[in-house]
């Protein structure tokens, strides 16, 4: 897969993130980091290849090793896929996502202390440039995201509409 393809994709997640009300922008955003951790990992196990389409669906589903975004996170971190720092700040992205698709009320990136601080928390994209808490949040999934498209092996077919 080319840088290409990976740029295509992550202008994609960049769009919807900026069409986006604060809600969905963060769902999306974290959700496509934990599918490229997903693909990265996958892509770092030698035998992967070998596994049928079934058996790969049941590492990274259901009750599988790779099913859910904390589980890939940590992961990544061991297979030192990403360092302390990344680490630290997915699960901040994390918590940040379930914050937003956990509340019923309207929520915004400025609404809620809780999304604020965690947002202020992010450590990886610390520029004046990220003034909001949405732009801090963005800038972080774009570094990370960008830390993750220098891995060459990926499937990103798997993301395809």
């Amino acid at each position: 897969m080319s840088n290409v393809d990976k740029t295509e994709i992550h202008n994609k997640m960049v769009n919807l993130f900026n069409d986006s009300e604060d809600r969905a922008a963060a769902i999306v955003a974290a959700s496509y980091l934990e599918e490229q951790l997903k693909l990265v990992i996958l892509g770092h196990f030698k035998n992967v290849t070998s596994l049928s389409a079934n058996d790969k669906n049941n590492l990274t589903s259901g009750n599988g090793p790779l099913s859910t975004f904390s589980s890939r996170i940590s992961i990544a971190y061991l297979l030192e896929l990403i360092n302390k720092e990344q680490y630290d700040d997915l699960n901040l992205i994390r918590k940040i996502r379930n914050d937003f698709a956990h509340q019923l009320n309207a929520v915004t990136f400025d609404s809620v202390d809780q999304i604020k601080n965690r947002c202020s928390s992010l450590k990886i994209y610390n520029e004046n440039d990220a003034k909001t808490p949405r732009d801090r949040f963005f800038w972080s999934v774009t570094y990370i995201s960008l830390h993750l498209h220098n891995f060459k092996k990926w499937e990103p077919k798997e993301m395809e509409d």
